[in-house]
């Protein structure tokens, strides 16, 4: 029979969108995940370099809903895994240091990342340091560190865009709705008291 399979590919993300993650007990390439420790989800390195904040979710849906910046795809290569943000760049990691770095282009060394599961915890381990990512308490933000010094993540999956009205504004006579980009505006008409 014939046993290719087809190449892991991405879902497109909505750049300016909500997502809803769920959390997951093993992970597969070809997804996005959302780095969660206690509601605190890693978010995409706007600069080259440093460590990754951090975005609170909230709770929807049996999982959490945070924006696209939140949402790291997993692509299965020989040894690994490589990590891409949202924005499609490589995560990778070099020297002695315990911060990121993101490029566009794959890096020849230290965009491999092993991943094993524990009772719900999720080691992520770079190949070529032999860091793994951990939420630091101490500065509110994920780092990878060659010891234990945080906490172990759990990983999210995305599983859906988030639809979900937001009230965006209140006033005495209107209230507006916002979702999937186009926003409502609603007029409240308060009834005689009987």
């Amino acid at each position: 029979g014939d046993t290719t399979t087809e190449p892991e590919v991405l879902a497109e993300l909505n750049k300016d969108a909500n997502y809803i993650f769920q959390p997951v007990t093993e992970m597969k390439g070809g997804k996005w995940y959302a780095i969660v420790s206690d509601n605190h989800a890693a978010t995409a390195l706007s600069s080259n370099y440093g460590y990754l904040q951090i975005t609170d979710g909230s709770a929807r849906n049996n999982g959490i809903v945070l924006p696209a910046s939140c949402a790291f795809g997993f692509l299965t290569v020989d040894g690994g895994f490589t990590i891409q943000q949202y924005d499609n760049k490589y995560v990778y990691q070099t020297g002695t240091y315990n911060s990121f770095n993101v490029a566009a282009t794959m890096p020849d060394n230290g965009a491999v990342w092993s991943v094993t599961v524990d009772n719900n915890e999720f080691t992520i381990k770079n190949n070529s340091v032999s860091k793994f990512v951990q939420y630091d308490t101490q500065y509110n933000s994920y780092g990878s560190y060659a010891d234990k010094r945080g906490n172990i993540p759990t990983l999210y999956e995305l599983v859906e865009i988030d639809n979900t009205p937001v009230i965006v504004s209140v006033s005495a006579g209107s209230l507006s709705f916002a979702a999937e980009g186009e926003s409502k505006e609603f007029t409240v008409t308060t009834l005689g008291s009987a």
